[in-house]
């Protein structure tokens, strides 16, 4: 028997199209509770679309389940030697500034706090002389510095920022020059971004320092390629032949790239001016 369009309506009305994604918010909520999720990234992914779901529905319960879940979620799965676990409830929920979550301030200074405690913790090498990850380290140093710009805790910020610039000072140290600059030059646009003039302008200096390192340090890359004799021959007589203003006209033609057009080869077939003027003949004619 046939379904007719009104039956159809009638099942789409009937549908409550709230019960849906509050299924999926719950759903989600639970396998994070029971931390279900092979990895943690599906995870993450997870319990924010279910945050971004209740705040599209108004759901303020669910609202706040979303976010707890997600902050007892992180403190599980956090690995201190993969940034990609952590960092994400703070950005959420504290970065992100949204008008819909419920943030306490008590709650902003626990995530400040905790974001805080890792980043001592990886500033500090487990082992005696070993350096340091510097990347393990920009990660929550540059989070609570765009945090404490953004609340103008201007002493705040450039401590934090500090920190990250010295990280990566101490690992370029043990760096060849090459590297050591790449990572330098990083830092000092950090340092300008972030106000800290001094400390750019004494990186500059360290920069100029390892240019020599570096310029001794690159290889020249060269490679050979052939061209027969005659196949040059042939191309500059097809493109030389013809009055002044053909042969310019050609050559123009031959050079100047097309980027609408594939990448051909410097010795491809050289268009003549007589194709072009019996092309422009016959479109002539057409109209």
């Amino acid at each position: 028997m046939p379904i007719s369009r009104g039956s159809l309506a009638g099942a789409r009305s009937s549908v409550d199209v709230v019960a849906l994604p509050r299924t999926v918010i719950d759903a989600t909520v639970t396998a994070a509770v029971r931390n279900l999720f092979k990895y943690s990234t599906v995870g993450f992914t997870g319990l924010k679309r279910a945050l971004a779901l209740a705040q599209s529905l108004r759901d303020n319960a669910r609202i706040v389940i979303a976010r707890d879940a997600l902050i007892e979620y992180e403190n599980v799965v956090a690995d201190e030697e993969s940034p990609g676990t952590w960092g994400i409830a703070f950005d959420e929920l504290v970065a992100a500034k949204s008008k819909h979550i419920p943030m306490a301030p008590e709650l902003v200074a626990r995530l400040v706090s905790d974001l805080e405690a890792r980043l001592g913790r990886l500033m500090h090498p487990k082992a005696p002389g070993v350096i340091r990850d510097p990347f393990a380290v920009e990660a929550p140093a540059l989070r609570l510095a765009r945090h404490y710009r953004a609340v103008a805790d201007e002493e705040g910020m450039r401590r934090v920022v500090r920190i990250y610039g010295e990280a990566f000072r101490a690992a370029a140290e043990k760096a060849a020059p090459l590297l050591a600059m790449a990572w330098l030059e990083r830092v000092l646009d950090t340092y300008r971004s972030f106000g800290l003039h001094e400390e750019a302008e004494a990186t500059e200096v360290r920069l100029r320092e390892l240019g020599p390192g570096a310029v001794k340090e690159m290889r020249p890359i060269s490679t050979k390629t052939e061209i027969q004799a005659d196949e040059v021959e042939q191309f500059l007589e097809a493109i030389t032949t013809g009055t002044l203003e053909e042969v310019l006209v050609c050559i123009a033609i031959q050079f100047i790239p097309d980027t609408g057009k594939p990448h051909q080869s410097r010795f491809s077939k050289p268009v003549r001016i007589g194709n072009l003027r019996s092309a422009n003949h016959r479109s002539t004619v057409r109209s």
